[in-house]
């Protein structure tokens, strides 16, 4: 089981990439614009459209608001539905207008494609490919939800182990980089941009610092888990989302 863990964490672990890049698309070869109708225009580089040209693809933009320990999220304003993109490279239109924080575009989740982040809760995908932010609440909420990525994915390694002792912190490095550091003690904060992982007997914690320098944490002290941060906890499934959860 273990070695089934680390395999699928490995697979997704670019060389020094943070653990959130991992998993959460960035922007790359994409900007936005917006129309005379004031909704938002994805405009792509020919090597960034290639990854999406001729599949189906769901855009879904979204309104967010800060609600202290979560966040509430608005996408009927912003839907655009799923539709098949055209093979030659041209503007995305999300077909939606007024004040929007960030918009996604996914696609279908590939045949060997065991882990992605998905636009919504559904094992089926369709998979975030590019994710744009339009505000700065737009990037707040991606901070939210690249922390809660990060704190998920390094809980359900530690949870897979189960009985058996781990090799602590070199074992979270192996899987998915020198961005998990020890935490000192239980109650530590990370440093921002790391992901805090304290190990000792039954007790887990694993943290990671919001921008605006609040500590979100997940621990477990053996069957029992407290937490600040209820987007974090892990799945059997290990499915994350974007707009849902």
């Amino acid at each position: 089981m273990l070695l089934a863990v680390l395999a699928l964490a490995l697979a997704a672990s670019p060389a020094q990439a943070s653990v959130a890049d991992q998993f959460v698309p960035a922007a790359d070869g994409v900007r936005t614009s917006r129309t005379a109708a004031g909704g938002v225009q994805l405009n792509f580089t020919p090597k960034a459209y290639r990854a999406v040209a001729g599949r189906r693809a769901t855009v879904r933009c979204a309104n967010a608001t800060d609600r202290g320990q979560s966040w509430s999220v608005d996408t009927t304003i912003g839907f655009a539905g799923s539709r098949k993109l055209p093979r030659k490279r041209g503007p995305v239109f999300t077909g939606a207008a007024g004040r929007l924080d960030l918009c996604v575009l996914g696609t279908p989740r590939g045949s060997d494609e065991q882990l992605c982040l998905v636009v919504d809760r559904s094992n089926a995908g369709p998979c975030a490919r590019v994710i744009v932010t339009l505000t700065q609440t737009g990037r707040a909420y991606m901070d939210w939800i690249s922390r809660a990525v990060e704190i998920e994915r390094v809980s359900y390694l530690d949870r897979s182990w189960g009985d058996m002792e781990p090799q602590g912190l070199e074992l979270m490095n192996g899987a998915f980089g020198p961005d998990v550091v020890a935490l000192p003690a239980p109650d530590a904060t990370p440093p921002a941009g790391k992901v805090g992982y304290y190990k000792q007997g039954e007790v887990s914690v694993i943290a990671a610092q919001l921008q605006d320098g609040r500590r979100k944490f997940v621990r477990y002290d053996g069957e029992v888990i407290s937490t600040n941060f209820l987007k974090a906890l892990p799945e059997q499934s290990g499915t994350l989302s974007m707009f849902s959860g």
